[in-house]
């Protein structure tokens, strides 16, 4: 099979896994996809950048990075897409799915074998973890398909650059360093390109995900290294090559350094413009991820207790990946160390490094206390980030073993087998799939089937007008998404609001009131506020609905259905 057919069968396999996975959850329950209370909140998003009270680039937000809402944005406005949550998977599927098949080319590229590159990528797709996650409206997906594109042009650029410099000290190049052995030595003029390439999608991983950001500081640390050392070069090296000028090559350089870092750049400066600070979206109270944190039950089992952190994070690696899949990947670790050519150790070993970075950020922010994680598998879909890692390494232990004797080789099959057969039997009795039991877990959260009840009852009331709710970020997106009510008749309190705390105002200015009894911090002032003068309250509105977590008014002399 060539390459470009390999390729498109890998692309097209999740794809018609995933819409099968995603139609039959549905048809059994129509909240299947929008489990993640997240992603309801992030199809929220999504829309109200153009239909909202007040539409426009600040519905951006401050914490959560644009880029996965900017490309939800077209489907989120298809009303059966955005209500289902199949907008979602519109965009996470086939961010699967590309996602494979680059993982596909990367172990290709390293071992040239077909047969494994095809095993790994079907490592990442058949894993029931990351295929839920393909199918919801997070943003994990899509920053993976960033992310690893990133890596499969970084490993380029390593492999050439390295590959370039031994030229004139080796007579032959290593038999596994396949992607230069194909290509020729002319490829060895690529790896300027292969860092531009590789920058640009950096930069839109940091647009994604903030786990990306510590890889567009080594970008542009490792590029810098570079450029000193077209400095330090023998100008006669480069004779005849623009490309190796050494003055247009440190240029072209301090280019792909501000590209991976423009995305970094922009978002500063978009909350700096929005929110007259910079770091807004680190800082900013009820919303971010250190807000959450502090606020959280977790942290005092994690905050600088890295032998809890290492726990939690290990245990549920352990389930995300299964023991085999683990086992294999260390083993393929040592073998890359012991067994591979010297000249390609180096190059491998960045590589790793490079897709190692987004776990032991995500690890870090759990040490500091930034981070949340939990033993009900709270947060487990992080671990999607460190399975490119864990792939790469499988591919290196199972490259090892078919070349070994014939009782390894059994080893390698039943290996192979523990991985395809014995991680999902142990995945049920451990009590299933970790996204899905967060995903559940976040859809049971007390207030949500109360929510959706206020929802419902909303609904039937509506005649027209502006609703004021005040309950919090999180349950809002909840009420508002499944009310069906255009979402610029919604009018938002929390925290921080230009909206005034006056009674009258909001009785002028909204025909219906939704507040929470159990508000999130975000309105918690505001709803306890309103909720202490009720009998103020009920001068402008009428209580018309209520249950143990929200009260329903409209006002005075309203009309309703």
């Amino acid at each position: 099979m060539s390459d470009k057919k390999g390729t498109l069968v890998i692309i097209l396999l999740p794809l018609s896994i995933g819409i099968v996975t995603a139609g039959y959850l549905h048809s059994i329950d129509d909240m299947a996809l929008i489990y993640y209370s997240d992603s309801v909140s992030h199809l929220v998003r999504a829309r109200q950048l153009v239909e909202s009270s007040n539409p426009g680039l600040e519905e951006l937000g401050t914490v959560w990075l644009p880029l996965p809402h900017l490309i939800l944005l077209p489907f989120s406005l298809v009303d059966l897409l955005f209500k289902s949550g199949l907008a979602g998977t519109l965009v996470s599927l086939p961010s699967i799915a590309i996602t494979a098949a680059i993982l596909y080319k990367m172990i290709k590229e390293q071992i040239d074998i077909p047969w494994i590159a095809s095993l790994g990528a079907s490592l990442y797709f058949l894993n029931p973890n990351i295929l839920y996650l393909g199918i919801t409206a997070m943003t994990e997906a899509l920053f993976m398909l960033f992310f690893v594109i990133s890596a499969f042009y970084f490993q380029r650029f390593v492999s050439s650059f390295l590959f370039s410099s031994t030229i004139g000290i080796r007579s032959k190049v290593s038999a596994t360093n396949c992607w230069c052995r194909t290509h020729g030595l002319d490829q060895k003029l690529l790896y300027p390109q292969a860092l531009l390439k590789c920058s640009i999608f950096v930069a839109l991983a940091t647009l994604s995900r903030y786990e990306a950001w510590p890889i567009s500081i080594s970008i542009a640390v490792l590029g810098t290294l570079y450029g000193i050392k077209i400095r330090k070069d023998d100008q006669r090296k480069r004779k005849g090559s623009i490309l190796y000028n050494a003055s247009g090559q440190s240029s072209f350089v301090v280019v792909c350094i501000l590209v991976s870092l423009s995305g970094i750049i922009f978002w500063i400066s978009y909350n700096w413009i929005y929110y007259a600070n910079p770091l807004e979206f680190i800082v900013s109270p009820y919303f971010s991820a250190m807000s959450k944190a502090l606020e959280g039950e977790n942290r005092e089992t994690l905050y600088l207790q890295p032998l809890n952190v290492a726990s939690i994070y290990g245990l549920t690696a352990l389930v995300f990946f299964g023991s085999s899949a683990i086992a294999g990947a260390v083993v393929g670790y040592t073998i890359h160390r012991k067994y591979v050519q010297k000249e390609e150790v180096l190059g491998r070993e960045l590589t790793y490094l490079f897709l190692s970075i987004p776990s032991i950020t995500s690890f870090l922010t759990l040490l500091f206390g930034i981070g949340e994680m939990n033993q009900w598998w709270y947060n487990s879909r992080f671990l999607i980030m460190l399975s490119p890692l864990i792939i790469l390494l499988l591919a290196v232990f199972v490259r090892r073993t078919t070349e070994a004797s014939l009782l390894n080789r059994t080893i390698l099959a039943g290996s192979i087998a523990a991985v395809f057969l014995i991680y999902p039997i142990t995945i049920l009795i451990l009590g299933g799939t970790v996204t899905w039991i967060d995903a559940k877990n976040s859809a049971s959260y007390e207030t949500r089937p109360y929510a959706m009840q206020t929802a419902k009852v909303l609904s039937g009331l509506y005649n027209g007008g502006k609703i004021l709710i005040v309950t919090g970020s999180a349950q809002q997106n909840i009420i508002m998404h499944a009310s069906s009510i255009p979402l610029t008749n919604f009018q938002a309190i929390h925290e921080g609001s230009d909206i005034g705390h006056q009674l009258k105002s909001s009785a002028t200015n909204n025909n219906y009131l939704i507040l929470s009894k159990k508000p999130d911090s975000s309105s918690k002032r505001y709803a306890e506020s309103l909720t202490e003068n009720q009998y103020e309250l009920e001068k402008f509105f009428d209580k018309v609905y209520e249950n143990s977590y929200y009260l329903l008014f409209t006002r005075n002399g309203s009309t309703a259905k």
